[in-house]
């Protein structure tokens, strides 16, 4: 029995050790500096903080060496690239920077602090380690509106443009659940599986979704536009110097979208465009989800398919074919539930890194069968308002009303020597 208190005594002081060490390691390169700000900078209260290190509690540090050991985070894709920034979020105790690069894992940089005007803060880079793939965790300086990062702090090194950081130091989340949308690419139409996207999530209680964008048409775009100007919507164009197949980016968003929500919702969802949540008749997804306990932080959602047998109109041409070509009414054949590549929604704060469920085919049961398919529509209540949002909004997007060029008074083109409005709309320059 001494023997056995003794071993786990010893295993607890060397547990503990090795976190401390990790500990150690996390402060990395630090010159304390009291930063005096610029008389052309002003400082707001959420600026005037500053903080040593990155490092979390003792479990979390501790998972995060777990990680790493076993290299559970470690894509080492596109490793051509160099080093640039997707996004750049402050919270209260931290600064989180998305990289491009997947290569970079476990790797030293440095984060790089500049004030209102872009010059840099001297004295108070901080070498920090990235983790998990794509991500950089710095500690909070005073006076910081733009980062960056290098590998030294050698003069000749170039390094990316400061990015602004975006404000995540909210005392409370904006949002109570938000929605992170996978890449967009591909030669298929997108405006009507968006517009249903949205309309279905917002009734199921999502008051915000992201859309990482890589190509898509003029015409599929117009509607995220309009998403944006009503404020349900933000969009993220993925670009970068050095070229890559789309569907590359889709561990990068991962990570990028799990920091951006972070502070800002309180639920977070990560789905594809061609998928939904929904909740039940009797409650609604976001109902689901306040009835949880505080200390809750992920929940599972089984996965039900759909069939889907023709791709999507490419425009807009009138109210009755827009109905028949609504994918919830369109197609309701499915097969039983599964949870296989279930699908996961998180309290983004109590996560430090999200993992990715890989796709998966269907494949026949064990005694050879195919899958019984079943029709699945949506409960008609709920597939009524969500027909009227669709209509609504497309309408207000697509349906476009011909200028009357009688009805524009003469002096506004006349006096500026323009074309009449009935023969050119715009001026030749």
């Amino acid at each position: 029995m001494r023997y056995a208190t003794k071993t786990v005594s010893l295993f607890l002081c060397v547990l503990l050790f090795c976190v401390g060490l990790l500990c150690w390691n996390r402060m990395g390169y630090f010159n304390k500096y009291e930063f005096q700000p610029s008389s052309h900078c002003y400082l707001p209260a959420w600026n005037q903080i500053y903080t040593n290190t990155v490092t979390g509690s003792l479990l979390n540090t501790f998972s995060q060496w777990i990680w790493m050991k076993l290299e559970l985070s470690k894509e080492n894709n596109q490793n051509y690239t160099s080093i640039n920034i997707l996004g750049a979020y402050v919270y209260p105790d931290q600064i989180s920077i998305s990289l491009t690069s997947q290569y970079t894992v476990q790797q030293n940089l440095f984060c790089r602090y500049y004030d209102c005007k872009r010059t840099e803060i001297p004295e108070i880079s901080y070498r920090s380690v990235v983790f998990p793939e794509s991500v950089l965790h710095c500690p909070r300086r005073i006076g910081a509106e733009f980062v960056s990062i290098s590998r030294s702090l050698d003069d000749e090194e170039e390094i990316p443009e400061p990015v602004r950081l975006t404000f995540r130091s909210f005392e409370n989340p904006l949002h109570d659940l938000t929605v992170c949308v996978a890449p967009l690419y591909g030669n298929e139409s997108k405006w009507l599986q968006i517009v249903e996207f949205v309309e279905h999530m917002k009734l199921e209680g999502a008051a915000f979704v992201y859309f990482y964008v890589g190509v898509i048409s003029d015409y599929d775009r117009k509607i995220l536009t309009d998403y944006v100007r009503t404020g349900d919507v933000e969009v993220i164009d993925l670009h970068d110097k050095y070229e890559r197949p789309y569907y590359a980016w889709h561990l990068i968003t991962i990570q990028d979208c799990h920091l951006r929500a972070k502070y800002h919702s309180k639920w977070v969802s990560f789905l594809d465009l061609d998928e939904r949540i929904s909740g039940t008749k009797n409650q609604s997804l976001i109902e689901l989800l306040n009835g949880q306990d505080s200390n809750v932080g992920e929940i599972q959602i089984p996965v039900l398919n759909i069939v889907k047998y023709d791709d999507m109109p490419e425009e807009f041409d009138n109210v009755v074919k827009l109905k028949e070509d609504m994918m919830f009414r369109k197609w309701t054949d499915s097969i039983d539930p599964t949870w296989n590549a279930s699908k996961a929604i998180v309290k983004p704060e109590k996560h430090s890194h999200r993992a990715h469920l890989n796709d998966w085919q269907l494949v026949t049961q064990a005694d050879g069968s195919l899958l019984k398919v079943t029709k699945r529509p949506l409960e008609s209540e709920f597939a009524e308002k969500l027909t009227n949002a669709i209509i609504k909004r497309v309408l207000n997007v697509y349906d476009r009303v011909p200028v009357k060029c009688d009805r524009i008074a003469r002096y506004l083109w006349e006096s500026r020597n323009f074309p009449n409005p009935c023969e050119s709309m715009s001026p030749v320059f």
